[in-house]
């Protein structure tokens, strides 16, 4: 893997990375303080002041302007922005409408859908691809390199307290990466330029969007999040403690430890005790403890359990699921592995795509 984390001068053109995943798409836009020319600042006027005009595009698109960052050694400033991946017909109808795919740079794509979508995007940019593994660590490296505090961990006992990081270049590697999308992609980085895939996982966030659409309604990654947050997954899961009458002495676990997910829902009599907000929590209960359990098993087996690093868009606005993966990263492995998380969680792709272009400016 060959990337770009240090950049020894200011970029001055407009430059764009887009990820496209299995559930959602995330852009990112690098707004430069300076061009070129005068020329080249107007023509990317227009573009500028439709992205940072509207927080919102359409029915699903966002722009997390609480995720803007300057960047001192680009000397510009990347906006984020995402959208559902159902809907990419209609963002590319809006690129294709305003013209906007002849008054911008090369972009840089990466994701599953920058294959089944790369006639599309040829049609209306000169693109850039870089492949989705590579692109996510090379966001990661950027990001960890260029933005202060980039990496945080929540502390005990509360996991709720966000504590800055500090990145040791001389221990920084070997480091395991968690990427949780739709489904569950895990990583070990042995250097710059070295890394490999050493496993996985389908149950991921896909799974609980699914099971929420079919377990509650919910159509959207925001409505089962609100929805979990309110529930009560102890009415859905089966205890340690329902079935021993408390703590499991012998193997130390304790009453509130969960022995099945949704074992409850086995009686027909307990299943008007629950309701949708507390089957939405357990869902989410049960990919996150599904994730840190094969985590820290891999972390284990590759000797690599300093740190790991969860990225990925079902992290995004999910400090819900944030909690539950500390949680569970401390439990399994007895207080031994802290999760660590990114500011720009979900992203990391894109900026690794929109980087992959740097070198043609």
């Amino acid at each position: 893997m060959s990337q770009t984390n240090q950049v020894s001068r200011p970029i001055k053109r407009v430059h764009f990375g887009i990820d496209v995943g299995g559930t959602l798409a995330k852009i990112v836009y690098f707004q430069p303080d300076d061009f070129e020319s005068r020329a080249e600042h107007e023509v990317n006027q227009r573009i500028h002041e439709f992205i940072t005009g509207s927080q919102v595009y359409g029915q699903t698109g966002r722009r997390d302007e609480k995720f803007e960052q300057y960047c001192v050694e680009l000397k510009g400033t990347l906006h984020f922005i995402k959208f559902e991946t159902r809907r990419i017909e209609a963002f590319l109808t809006m690129v294709r409408t305003n013209n906007f795919g002849s008054q911008a740079q090369r972009v840089g794509i990466t994701g599953g859908g920058s294959v089944k979508f790369e006639e599309d995007f040829k049609s209306l940019f000169r693109i850039s691809k870089i492949d989705e593994i590579g692109s996510l660590l090379k966001g990661i490296n950027f990001l960890v390199h260029n933005v202060p505090e980039e990496l945080y961990y929540l502390e005990i006992p509360s996991f709720t307290e966000a504590v800055p990081y500090k990145v040791n270049q001389a221990d920084h590697y070997p480091y395991l990466v968690a990427n949780i999308g739709s489904g569950v992609s895990i990583l070990k980085v042995e250097s710059e330029t070295s890394f490999k895939r050493i496993g996985g996982s389908a149950i991921g966030g896909g799974t609980f969007l699914g099971l929420c659409g079919l377990l509650a309604g919910c159509e959207t990654f925001e409505d089962a999040m609100k929805l979990a947050e309110s529930g009560d997954a102890n009415n859905v899961d089966m205890l340690v403690g329902d079935i021993y009458g408390g703590d499991l002495k012998m193997f130390n676990l304790k009453a509130e430890t969960v022995a099945s997910s949704f074992g409850k829902m086995v009686r027909p009599e307990l299943r008007p005790n629950s309701d949708d907000a507390d089957r939405a929590k357990a869902a989410l209960h049960m990919v996150t403890n599904n994730i840190a359990s094969i985590v820290q098993l891999q972390a284990r087996l590759h000797n690599a359990e300093h740190k790991i690093i969860f990225s990925g868009t079902f992290l995004q606005e999910n400090d819900l699921s944030m909690r539950s993966l500390a949680y569970s990263m401390n439990w399994w492995s007895g207080g031994k592995i802290k999760a660590l998380f990114m500011k720009h969680k979900g992203y990391a792709g894109a900026v690794g795509a929109m980087t992959n272009t740097l070198h043609e400016d």
